[in-house]
């Protein structure tokens, strides 16, 4: 929105004049005894600043809304895709803690495997002994 010329009230400056505007900021000319003072564009519009113009206040007023409403969007967006990444990192870590409890699970049925043969083995050395003591 072109602001250059249109006068704007500030609650402490009082009355002034909009002497140069760029993207981000305005140059607005108060009293001799306040002088000129740069502000954020169109930010000041939502706190400091009002246009005496209703209807260009009007037009300020829709803008504010629509950068309030795309910036809402954006939040909603990062926020989204902040979740997906924690959602995905939980999913890969859910997949890990299954992938160790099979393989615990695997080791452990592994183990008691083991630990049966070694006892079938100290079974059958046992009795082979024993019969080897009797046979004599």
């Amino acid at each position: 929105m072109k602001l250059v010329h249109e006068q704007v009230h500030h609650i402490k400056f009082g009355v002034g004049t909009v002497i140069n505007q760029t993207s981000d900021v305005i140059d607005v000319k108060f009293c001799k005894e306040f002088g000129n003072k740069k502000f954020v564009y169109p930010g000041s519009f939502d706190t400091f600043l009002k246009l005496c113009n209703p209807e260009s206040q009007d037009k300020m007023n829709i803008e504010l809304r629509q950068i309030r409403e795309e910036l809402e969007s954006e939040r909603k967006m990062r926020k989204d895709a902040d979740q997906k990444i924690v959602d995905d990192a939980r999913h890969e870590l859910l997949q890990k803690k299954r992938a160790a409890t099979k393989v615990i699970t695997t080791a452990k049925s592994a183990a008691k495997k083991a630990l049966k043969l070694a006892k079938e083995l100290e079974d059958a050395a046992n009795e082979a002994k024993n019969e080897d003591g009797t046979a004599e």
